[in-house]
Order: C-alpha cells, then structure tokens, then sequence
C-alpha cells in the first residue's frame, strides 16, 4: 500500500473580482466546501472545491480583480493505492 499526493488547480473561469475567502491554508476542505466568492457581470459566484483536500496556496486578497484561467489557489489530495502483491 503506497500514497499518491496530488495538485488540485482552482483556477477563475472568468474575469471578476474577489468579494469573500471562506478558506484560509491549512483547511481541510471537503467536496463542495466553499473556498471563495467572486463578482463577476454583477453576480456572486461561490467556488468549491472539487474534491477532499488541504487548502495548500491561497493566490488572492479580497478586493483583487482576476482574469480568466488565473490560479486562485491550490488544494492538495492524498490518496490511499491498495496493490495486489
């Protein structure tokens, strides 16, 4: 039995700006927990994470304007691999 760490990008999927942080580093989030919310075209968006993670890198302050694709934090996952031998 081995682990696999891995990198979860949370990255903006538009322009906007930063209005909460939910999440601070070190937070072990699970799937669907917030970790912030941005405008963007006069309308809140609240992003989750994608999976079970630690909050690794947090890339924002409130207040910040963001472009599309910018990485907005990264999140680290640790999964248990079972092997046959």
């Amino acid at each position: 039995m081995s682990q696999e760490t891995r990198e979860i990008f949370v990255v903006a999927p538009m322009p906007g700006k930063i209005v909460s942080i939910e999440a601070k580093v070190g937070d072990v989030l699970k799937k669907g927990d917030a970790i912030l919310t941005y405008e963007a075209m006069k309308m809140k968006n609240v992003l989750r994470a994608h999976e079970n993670g630690t909050l690794k890198l947090l890339n924002v302050a409130i207040g910040q304007s963001i472009k599309k694709f910018d990485v907005l934090a990264v999140l680290t996952s640790i999964r248990t691999i079972h092997s046959d031998a």
